[in-house]
């Protein structure tokens, strides 16, 4: 059996260990790294190197171990209560399974978890609490001389008359000792890499970046609108013709602007100490898989390369084969709320508005969604007069051949209405 995914891991130790800490490091933005000393760096990396060494890798091989005796114990029960003709328990337990399997974290005892899930899960709980509590154990054993060797290089820049450098280790260290339980490094094996939000970013193939797996979702945009006092509401809820759209907290994010989501980027940047941005059009060229195929001159804008390569995220044929689930677009589903639409006639994903992040198959780069679902503001200008800005990849409501084409821009200037139904956006990291 194979253990659940890094993000199953971290959606745990998230909970006990990144959220206490990431709002104490708001001097690590890319704003204020101007400011932060080169001395830092190297202590900062072997920090991460010791966390990784002493405390990620000795949870991984616990959790895998906790995971892989679950499903196992699932599974002798699942066979027992076949033999006796329990239904509801074989169901149940199925169930369980699934979430196992879907890489999706159990919740709670509640007065809905069928007996037979209950005992088993309580001890899962159980024996995860105890992984966890020695692996903040093992994490305090290094934060306590970090934090020394913190205090002696604010002391030292001080004396130095290097009086801005040492306030940001102050305010870097301040937010450690406050917290808790030591922080983790965020960057696992294989180059992922999991914020305190949850979202998971990865590299892709052409960029210097990594890209997050999914569209910034409504659960991650409701933390940057609760610790932000002036974010436009006009997210909270939205709906067409009564449909609404963006609703759930798995749901991409719409009806923000670009505006929005760079403040977003910054918001999250200060949070978590790293660089978040917006994609370039290049770099979400090359995660939907046309970079190569487009000519990018050192002239080249989203204007001259828009629809230039005839390619789908399916392939180079308009209509895809039946069999293929892309992605959440203007399909059979959406024109039986919406008759008087156009749609694509030779396709159903299932959802009227909206879907779940994640709910169709990645692309080749491990990314989800890059057609349709919402469209997704990237960081370039529409050309070199700076007034219009670009959106990638198409929304639940396109259908059309040139809307679904991997290489289709459209453009949005600051005085149309950026506040779309469709409109949302997918963030990447600089050098995790």
């Amino acid at each position: 059996m194979t253990s659940l995914s890094h993000s199953f891991r971290i959606d745990h130790f998230l909970s006990a260990t990144l959220t206490a800490v990431a709002f104490a490091l708001l001097a690590l933005s890319g704003a204020s790294l101007k400011a932060e000393p080169p001395e830092l760096l190297p202590l900062k990396q072997q920090y991460e190197k010791l966390t990784f060494e002493r405390v990620q890798t000795a949870y991984d091989a616990g959790l895998k171990t906790l995971n892989d005796r679950y499903l196992e114990a699932i599974d002798r029960t699942m066979a027992s209560s076949r033999s006796k003709g329990d239904l509801e328990a074989v169901l149940a337990l199925g169930g369980e399974k699934s979430l196992v399997l879907d890489k999706k974290p159990l919740p709670e005892i509640d007065g809905d978890t069928k007996p037979a899930v209950a005992t088993l899960r309580k001890v899962y709980h159980e024996q995860l609490k105890t992984l966890e509590q020695q692996r903040d154990t093992n994490l305090k054993t290094i934060l306590t001389p970090y934090l020394e060797r913190l205090k002696a290089l604010e002391t030292s820049l001080t004396k130095a008359d290097r009086v801005d450098q040492a306030k940001e280790v102050m305010v870097y260290r301040s937010g450690l000792a406050s917290a808790d339980v030591a922080v983790v490094p965020q960057t696992i094996n294989g180059g992922e890499v999991i914020n305190s939000l949850g979202m998971k970013f990865i590299p892709v193939k052409g960029t210097t970046v990594h890209f997050c797996i999914h569209e910034t979702r409504r659960q991650d945009y409701a933390a940057f609108a609760a610790d932000v006092s002036d974010v436009n509401a006009a997210w909270k809820t939205f709906s067409v013709e009564r449909t609404a759209a963006g609703h759930e907290d798995d749901h991409p994010v719409v009806h923000v602007s670009w505006e929005d989501a760079v403040r977003f980027c910054e918001w999250l940047s200060k949070k978590e100490g790293k660089k978040y941005r917006l994609p370039t059009d290049k770099e979400w060229s090359y995660a939907v898989g046309c970079g190569n195929s487009e000519k990018w001159t050192k002239s080249a804008t989203p204007e001259s390369l828009n629809n230039k390569v005839a390619e789908y995220p399916w392939g180079k044929k308009y209509l895809p084969a039946s069999a293929v689930r892309f992605g959440n677009v203007g399909d059979r589903s959406y024109i039986s709320k919406y008759p008087n639409n156009p749609f694509l006639e030779t396709y159903d994903d299932g959802f009227v508005s909206t879907a779940p992040v994640m709910k169709f198959d990645p692309n080749e780069n491990g990314l989800y969604d890059m057609c349709g679902n919402v469209w997704e503001w990237v960081a370039d200008y529409w050309n070199e007069s700076k007034a219009e800005h670009v959106l990638r990849g198409g929304g639940w409501t396109s259908s059309s051949s040139t809307s679904l084409m991997s290489s289709h821009r459209i453009k949005m200037g600051e005085e149309a209405v950026q506040y779309y139904r469709s409109y949302g956006f997918r963030v990447v990291l600089e050098g995790p």
